[in-house]
């Protein structure tokens, strides 16, 4: 799944369930497509009703998630593969939406861009938070030794873990960022 994600664009029956129906789709759209594009790569810095609509279209694109994974998990029960499979919900960045004045998460390192959710879920597994650093690069590794080892298989964590700074979808928005930051060369050793 790719939600939630950049332009926050939810299915219509989930946004009034938390956006003012005063906002009708065109306006939301023109909000998402243009000024939050905007506001990402810094040339517009929006209001507190705007912000509170980008906030509200974002749960709303959590809440659609939430039961696009309910009714993955249903559909294994109704097929009888709920007892034999191991779920893995992550994140592979967090999303700013105007902590310290920034939106989105390209080029920039913050605790709210590297703290992401990592839920591994199996019918007879007992519920563990684990508090320690968890590379989303170590998955490949668990996945496999869940395979050999089965329920008993752990997770590798440390005291710290790798935060890239630079990723695949920054070069994306490499012409832009040239306006914005001296530093584009830079991004373009990381494409």
């Amino acid at each position: 799944f790719l939600e939630p994600h950049f332009r926050y664009k939810p299915p219509r029956k989930y946004i009034y369930k938390y956006v003012d129906r005063k906002y009708d789709v065109e306006l939301l759209n023109q909000m998402t497509q243009f000024e939050l594009l905007d506001t990402v790569l810094g040339d517009l810095h929006i209001n507190d009703n705007r912000e509170e609509v980008l906030t509200a279209l974002y749960d709303a694109c959590i809440h659609y998630l939430d039961d696009q994974i309910h009714d993955f998990y249903q559909f294994l029960d109704r097929e009888g593969y709920a007892d034999n499979t191991r779920i893995v919900v992550l994140a592979d960045h967090g999303e700013l939406l105007g902590e310290s004045g920034w939106w989105g998460h390209n080029a920039r390192i913050h605790n709210r861009l590297s703290h992401v959710p990592l839920i591994v879920y199996h019918s007879k597994m007992d519920s563990h938070i684990e508090s320690s650093p968890v590379e989303v690069r170590s998955l490949c590794d668990y996945l496999i030794r869940c395979a050999d080892k089965g329920l008993t298989a752990t997770l590798d964590t440390s005291d710290v873990a790798l935060v890239e700074q630079y990723g695949a979808d920054t070069g994306i928005a490499l012409g832009f960022l040239d306006k914005y930051d001296n530093n584009a060369e830079e991004y373009k050793k990381y494409e």
